[in-house]
């Protein structure tokens, strides 16, 4: 019964219009999931690092013939500095597609849109260095875990083969 007395007004019918396109704007208007994953070649080894700012970084490592995956918890702490890092590697420039190169990582970041940022080993950023020293820290908690089928989920990014001998 109110229903039909709220029609009758025009701001009745006015306010059920604006909270029925307000409830179409929000469903619609999802944010993407914010993660990234590094990765690099490493004598023979393809390692991988991956986090979605949860409280665990993901290990993937290819070898010749196998494929193996790890994970490390991250305290809240660790998880805070882990996303700070990751926020300022985005202020860096980035390069213009995802590979793999002899002495440097790739960053493939994920938020508004994906980016690719290069981790030169020989002459790291400050922001690299840190992030890279956090990875050493955290791999010793490291513990096996099964296949991660979604590791690589970044929409056009193809991963790397397993390396050839």
């Amino acid at each position: 019964m109110w229903i039909m007395m709220m029609f009758k007004n025009q701001k009745g019918i006015a306010l059920l219009s604006l909270l029925f396109i307000s409830g179409l704007l929000l469903t619609g208007c999802t944010k993407a999931k914010e993660r990234f994953i590094i990765s690099s070649d490493e004598n023979g080894i393809i390692c991988s690092a991956k986090s979605t700012f949860n409280d665990t970084i993901f290990y993937e490592n290819r070898f010749q013939d196998s494929t193996i995956y790890y994970y490390a918890p991250l305290s809240k702490q660790e998880n805070e500095e882990l996303k700070k890092l990751i926020i300022s590697l985005k202020l860096e420039k980035s390069i213009p597609k995802f590979e793999l190169r002899p002495d440097s990582g790739t960053f493939i970041v994920v938020s508004d849109a994906v980016r690719f940022y290069e981790a030169n080993y020989s002459i790291p950023s400050r922001n690299i260095k840190k992030i890279l020293g956090m990875f050493r820290d955290v791999s010793f908690k490291m513990k096996p875990c099964k296949k991660v089928d979604d590791f690589w989920d970044v929409e056009g990014v193809t991963p790397p083969d397993n390396p050839v001998p």
